[in-house]
Parts: structure tokens; sequence; C-alpha cells
């Protein structure tokens, strides 16, 4: 290395420390827009907001249509999304939040022929359940359900009215992908030096989809960590206020304000940029101020495995806080390689995209910007539950089947030939020789994908005892 470059970069440990999110292992279920998230998300409908009105300090026209294509911000610890800008409108508009400087909107915004839309995309009186909750129908009208929970954590969707999809079409979302690569760095450099609420690498999002309601009731499943794994017996009455016996559950009842578009669901795509130029312009080659982490179960949440995990917390009383970082921990002991200034650490929310964004820019460290879209996690995704076992099972699949392609500058997940040639060719058709040498490389592929994954996930993690 020469003395030009140990001077240019002299925390050379914060090209991969520094930007990207840390994952925290724990072993029982602590919040409940955690759990919920973490049992909704792999049904693969998109990400699930705990609180589909947002956050109501946003202009009220933007509230009461919901959010929309080209919205920019990212989705909150607390299970809604922290609303930007958007890349349509001028910077004037009354509408936009806190635009970048010299933001110049891309245009044409999308018309009727570019958005896709079903109306009747979740039919009236949907309920839509995680893995080990059973339901029973006492009343269609009005609606009276009795939701039986079995797993150690879940989460219950209840749309009394149904909801409606919309999505951009494939077009447009490439016009999105070029205009978020040329702007993506300068994004993350204004929202981190701003005083703005601060974003880790990856958590940048640009929202391309979205189901809507007028009507919605969310729940989740445990309201005390103590209860994880207790059979808990719920109802849902329409007619009722409040509609839920439980309190780790929200409506739209409780509504102060104006809204005819609530967002159940959005989809749209993730964004991260070199981590090499966020050390340069984010932090100026200085240790960050901040340390971002999210939690992962690591533990079953159903089944024989999950029985027995319960009866053992229960008998050893086991406290979640301590299996996570207390707020005056040093970040030095988060990242013993730095000269760390400051003791500040940020938890938010896990969606399993942000491990692939890492991946992929790793991969490709002389591209300036990552972007994944929500679609690849949604076509992937196995009905299954967001621990940890589940989401490497499904982030392999993801890896498996795509080839990461760097282009100008701009790194994408591509359908792999191989993953093309299994849709449209039939394997009796190939030769003997060929297929067994397609399987043998197909697991050894396998293999290195699931050591990409580990470097992530758990990674190094955040506590002193994984160093």
């Amino acid at each position: 290395m020469s003395r030009q470059s140990s001077i240019t970069y002299p925390y050379r440990a914060l090209h991969k420390d520094a930007s990207f999110p840390r994952c925290n292992l724990i072993t029982t279920p602590y919040r409940i827009e955690e759990s919920y998230a973490r049992s909704i998300l792999p049904l693969g409908y998109g990400f699930p907001f705990w609180d589909p009105v947002g956050e109501s300090s946003r202009p009220e026209m933007h509230i009461k249509n919901g959010l929309t294509f080209g919205d920019v911000g990212f989705i909150k610890r607390n299970g809604d999304f922290a609303y930007h800008f958007n890349i349509f409108l001028p910077a004037s508009d009354p509408i936009q939040v806190i635009p970048p400087p010299n933001h110049e909107p891309l245009l044409p915004a999308p018309s009727a022929s570019d958005v896709v839309t079903d109306k009747a995309f979740f039919p009236p009186s949907t309920v839509i359940t995680s893995k080990g909750v059973s339901v029973s129908t006492i009343s269609k009208s009005p609606l009276d359900l009795i939701f039986t929970v079995t797993a150690r954590e879940a989460g219950i969707l209840v749309l009394p009215d149904g909801a409606s999809r919309e999505e951009l079409t494939s077009e447009m979302r490439n016009r999105i992908g070029e205009y978020v690569r040329k702007h993506a760095l300068s994004w993350y450099e204004f929202i981190n030096k701003g005083q703005h609420e601060p974003h880790p690498n990856g958590y940048l999002y640009v929202i391309t989809g979205r189901d809507i309601s007028r009507s919605w009731a969310v729940a989740a499943w445990p309201t005390l960590y103590q209860e994880a794994g207790v059979t808990k017996s719920i109802t849902y009455k329409h007619a009722r206020t409040p509609r839920w016996d439980i309190y780790s559950a929200n409506t739209d009842e409780t509504c102060q304000l104006q809204v005819d578009n609530f967002n159940i669901f959005v989809r749209g795509m993730r964004v991260a940029v070199n981590p090499v130029a966020w050390s340069k312009y984010i932090l100026e080659n200085q240790p960050p101020i901040r340390v971002s982490y999210y939690n992962l179960l690591s533990t079953p949440v159903h089944g024989w495995r999950a029985k027995i995990l319960t009866r053992t917390q229960q008998w050893k009383r086991t406290d979640p806080d301590d299996e996570l970082p207390s707020s005056h921990q040093s970040v030095r002991f988060l990242l013993p390689s730095l000269p760390v200034q400051s003791n500040n650490i940020e938890k938010i929310l896990f969606h399993p995209l942000d491990v692939v964004s890492q991946i992929m820019i790793e991969e490709c460290p002389k591209s300036a910007v990552s972007i994944i879209h929500d679609d690849v996690f949604c076509s992937a995704a196995n009905m299954s539950h967001g621990s940890l076992p589940e989401i490497v099972a499904i982030l392999s699949r993801i890896l498996d089947t795509h080839e990461i392609q760097s282009v100008n500058g701009l790194v994408t997940l591509q359908l792999s030939s191989a993953a093309n040639e299994g849709i449209s060719n039939n394997n009796l058709f190939m030769s003997l020789s060929t297929f067994f040498t397609n399987a043998k490389k197909a697991r050894a592929r396998h293999k290195q994908n699931l050591k990409k994954i580990a470097r992530v996930l758990p990674g190094e993690g955040l506590h002193p005892t994984t160093f």
C-alpha cells in the first residue's frame, strides 16, 4: 500500500464495517412490529406495514393518497415508512418533505399505461396469517373470526373490504433504475449529513408498487416475550370496538386522519452504494458516529423444536434484553478494529434483500450502485417464516438462480441462464452426462453461495464474544 493511499484511507476497515448494518441474533421474539414483519414478509406480498397510516407529520395530501410510485425513503424500525421526497415531482411541490439539493424530477411521470392495476387482488374479507395460525370463521357479515396461534411468533392481517394492487411496468422500472444510479450517492450523502435520521447503506427505498385498502386490521403475537410459545386464542369482531381482544394489534378505526388509501404492502427498489464511496463521501474517511443493527430470530417458531425451546426458556427464564446491545455499549466493542468516537447504535427493521444487496456490491467492488427489486424476494418466498434457517434457504435460492451483473457501474440481479433453461427445456432431452455435470456445478455454486450468506448472516455480529 502506498503512502498516498494510507493518507487518503486511514481507516481501511471502514470500507467493510461502517456502511451496512450488523446482524444481531436473538432467540426470543422481542417487539410486535418485528414479529409482524418477520412473520408476514415470507408470504411474498411485499413489505407489510405494521402501521399502514404511516408518519402523521407528512403533508395532508400525501397522507390522504398514501405512499405512491416514486416515493423515496426507508422503512423505520416501528414498521412504517419514513417518506422524504418523490422522484417524479419538482422540489417546490407541497408534497415534497426533504427533497435533495438541485433535485431534478424524472419526467415524464407514469401515465395510466405505465401502471398495471388489479382492483380485486385481495377480495373482501381476506384473511392472511403466518404459519402456525389457524382461523375459524364465526360470521361473514359482520366479520367475526377466531384465530388460534400455536407458533412462538405470528402475524395476522384482516382486510374487511379487500385491497387493490398497483404496479409499475418493467419499462418504467428500468427508467427509474437508471435515474437512481445517477443520484443514489448524493441522496445518501444529503440524508446522512443533514439533520435527518441517518440511513445505513442498502436501506434507501424507492416505491414501485403498492397494495391499498380502505380498511385493515393487523395483529402480532406474542405481546410479551414471556408469552412466546404459549398457545393463544385471538378474536376479531368487525362490529365491536375495539375489534381485537389483544393489546398487540392495530386497526384503521383508531386513525384520526383523513386517509383514502391505506398502504398494506409496498414493493420497490432497495439501493446500496459502493462502501469505499461511502467512506469517502459520507464518512469523509472518519470513523462512524453511528452503527446500525437489526435483530434476526435464530430459533424455530413452530414444530417440536420450537416446543422444546419454549419449555427450556420458561425453565431458564430467559430475558431477551440479554441478547440486545445496551444503549451505553461502546461501539468499540461492535467494531473493535476502528478508533470509534461514539457509542451511538441504532436498531432498524430487517429485510432479507439487504443481505443480497450487500453481497452484490461486494462482488462488484468497482461498481457505484446496486439495485435489487422486491420482486426477487417475492418470487423466492416459500410461505415459511422469517427466522434464520428459513431466511438462509430463501437467500440461497435467490443466489442459486440469479447472476450478479454490473453494467455501467450499476449492479443488478438477472435470472441465470441455467434457471431459464430449467423453465423452458425439459431435462429429459439433455444427455445424461450433461445432466450430471450441471448438477455438480449447481451443488458447487450452492455451497459457495452459502458461504457468501454466512459472511453477512450472522457475519461478525454485534457482541464482543463474536470476535
